[in-house]
């Protein structure tokens, strides 16, 4: 669809600027699946387009969605709503984050809670701890812990404004541990012979012990299989099992509770190895007996 003059970062700004006509004007970004949205192209970038999606239905705030030009398969105009198109309205109320490139677009939302495509299995959410050159970045997740994310095979970002948000703003309340490295290439040697999880859900996603082996491939081992595999091509990486991540604060709450249950049966098996109380009936009877007249006071014998 687009042709080539000779660099890349030309061939790219080329492309992007095949769609200025259309800046301002309703569009539908790829004709169908998760991916596919229908709202304001607001801005165009070398590498990304800026996407408006006005819910009025719901009353809600138009989403910004940030699509990365080189995933885009397609671009529609809706030359019928375009005719009465209201976007001079719109453009007062939105808050773009910028950048020359997608990579610096995401250093523009570094500390916000985002969404990493519109869905399917390659849908996650959490929040951008870090970017790390222009090849990848590091996502906070519930479930996962951080998550590293190749920048190259995101299809579109958006902060991320649906439900609790109060779930994924807790995970931060500590300072969360991560691997900076130089590359993603990089990132793989350091996680070599460490159990790791490799494009999170999905068919594509498998888990095992990453071994680093020659001329820059990797391969990951899980019982009987064996998986040949090169960085460049892994969507995102985790350290450890599927959903094994637990924060800090949820440990000591579960310690917490262990030490508990633990005082708590010791203190059942002490009450149970001490020797019985006398009954108040020979307690009486080791009494004193005590005789009151009317003029004297005595010791029954």
């Amino acid at each position: 669809m687009t042709k080539h003059y000779g660099g890349q970062e030309k061939s790219r700004s080329t492309y992007s600027s095949y769609f200025e006509p259309l800046k301002g004007k309703i569009i539908t970004v790829y004709r169908g699946g998760p991916e596919s949205k229908t709202g304001y192209l607001v801005d165009i970038q070398s590498d990304y387009l800026v996407l408006a999606v006005d819910d009025r239905k719901r009353n809600e705030e138009s989403q910004l969605i940030y699509y990365q030009l080189s995933h885009v398969k397609s671009i529609t105009e809706d030359t019928k709503s375009n005719s009465s198109q209201t976007f001079a309205h719109l453009t007062k109320e939105l808050k773009i984050h910028k950048g020359k490139t997608f990579a610096d677009l995401l250093l523009t939302m570094k500390g916000k809670n985002i969404q990493i495509n519109q869905g399917g299995p390659e849908k996650k959410v959490g929040q951008l701890i870090d970017v790390l050159g222009s090849s990848y970045f590091a996502l906070m997740t519930k479930r996962d812990g951080a998550v590293y994310v190749n920048i190259e095979h995101v299809k579109s970002v958006s902060e991320y404004k649906k439900g609790d948000r109060s779930k994924h703003d807790s995970l931060l309340l500590e300072q969360p541990s991560y691997m900076k490295c130089q590359s993603f290439y990089e990132l793989f040697h350091q996680l070599s012979h460490k159990w790791v999880s490799i494009n999170g859900g999905g068919s594509e996603g498998i888990e095992g012990v990453l071994v680093e082996s020659k001329k820059g491939n990797f391969t990951l081992v899980q019982d009987s299989k064996v998986l040949r595999l090169q960085p460049r091509h892994v969507k995102t990486i985790s350290l450890g099992a599927k959903g094994s991540y637990k924060p800090n604060n949820v440990k000591s709450e579960e310690k917490e509770n262990d030490y508990k249950q633990t005082e708590e049966k010791i203190e059942e098996k002490l009450e149970e190895n001490l020797p019985k109380k006398a009954t108040t009936e020979k307690q009486d009877e080791k009494k004193e007996k005590v005789i009151l007249t009317k003029n004297f006071r005595w010791k029954a014998k």
